[in-house]
């Protein structure tokens, strides 16, 4: 194994301790780790930043302004109105609506946006009841976590892209397709429903929430039609063109969320500050560094020299695992 190699494992060995134990934003920690590799003479710095022109980079960042415009739209209104008129309705159905509306959320927000619009839906529980506040908030959050982004829908269709970022510099032969991730996380996810399902009625304990920490959340200020249609015409015409995907070249599909952000910004649907407070956030910075890193790995001969190991279920597996407990949370 020659000095490289070694260099970079060690790199890849912190990353990994940074990401596990969060001492630094993920995306600082992606950055770190790139900046130590020029350092140390492994790469250059055109490779080191070669993330911040990745397709998957552009793709993902600009998605993230469009389903943050996606939640402005009267959707969301339309969904409060629906949990609102719940009340006396059985058990059952109660405690469906609440999932699906919860793993709905989730492909369209971050985690904290999602979690505090179902708050206040827990909050509309009776306290004395059997379906409490209390039960019915733990089985949004185990939802919330099992299922962000899981489903090729808003958010959740630049995660195939996105998994498939961080090797392909290793093996870059092994691309997931648009339903891909969703297969993979299906049956977990099931599972966890009915998880939710059995233990929220009967096993769970009950307390009262405790509200002293809560934020206020306030709903967003209505729109206009106009610009609700331009939203809605722009983000179906990135999910049909992710479907497409046989048809439709990548170069095209990934190109198409910025352009759908330019449409917002040219028809005032939104402001440039919105756009630049979200693309600078810290989900960027670690899909550019991770990106790069990948890239690095495959120049450097870490990706052919563990190559025989990794076979395409692997890599599918560790991809849904890092995702789930180290990248969703950044959507918050």
């Amino acid at each position: 194994m020659t000095s490289t190699i070694s260099i970079t494992l060690g790199v890849l060995a912190l990353l990994v301790v940074l990401l596990l134990t969060h001492k630094l934003p993920y995306g600082l920690a992606g950055m770190l780790c790139v900046g130590l590799l020029v350092l140390f003479g492994v790469t250059d710095i055109k490779t080191a930043m070669s993330g911040f022109a990745s397709s998957t980079t552009v793709m993902v960042a600009s998605m993230i302004v469009v389903a943050s415009q996606l939640s402005r739209t009267s959707l969301i209104r339309r969904i409060r109105s629906i949990m609102s008129n719940l009340q006396g309705k059985s058990e059952i159905v109660v405690i469906l609506a609440f999932f699906v509306v919860t793993i709905l959320l989730s492909q369209m927000m971050g985690q904290v946006a999602c979690l505090s619009i179902m708050l206040l839906f827990c909050e509309t529980l009776d306290e004395d009841g059997k379906l409490t506040p209390s039960r019915m908030l733990f089985a949004v959050c185990a939802l919330n976590t099992m299922w962000t982004s899981k489903i090729p829908f808003a958010m959740g269709a630049t995660m195939p892209g996105t998994i498939s970022a961080f090797y392909e510099g290793v093996a870059p032969e092994y691309a997931i397709g648009i339903t891909d991730y969703f297969k993979a996380a299906l049956i977990p996810g099931l599972v966890g429903v009915l998880y939710c399902l059995f233990f929220t009625k009967r096993l769970l304990p009950t307390h009262k929430l405790s509200k002293e920490n809560v934020k206020e959340v306030k709903d967003a200020e209505a729109i206009s039609k106009r610009d609700e249609l331009i939203i809605f015409g722009v983000f179906i015409v990135i999910m049909v063109a992710f479907f497409l995907s046989g048809h439709i070249s990548s170069d095209v599909q990934n190109i198409l969320p910025m352009l759908g952000v330019c449409v917002f910004l040219i028809t005032g649907v939104c402001k440039v500050p919105d756009v630049t407070r979200i693309i600078t956030g810290d989900i960027v910075f670690l899909i550019a560094s991770m990106s790069g890193i990948s890239t690095i790995l495959g120049k450097t001969g870490v990706g052919e020299t563990f190559k025989f190991t990794l076979p395409l279920f692997v890599l599918e597996l560790a991809a849904l695992i890092i995702s789930t407990t180290i990248f969703f949370p950044i959507y918050a």
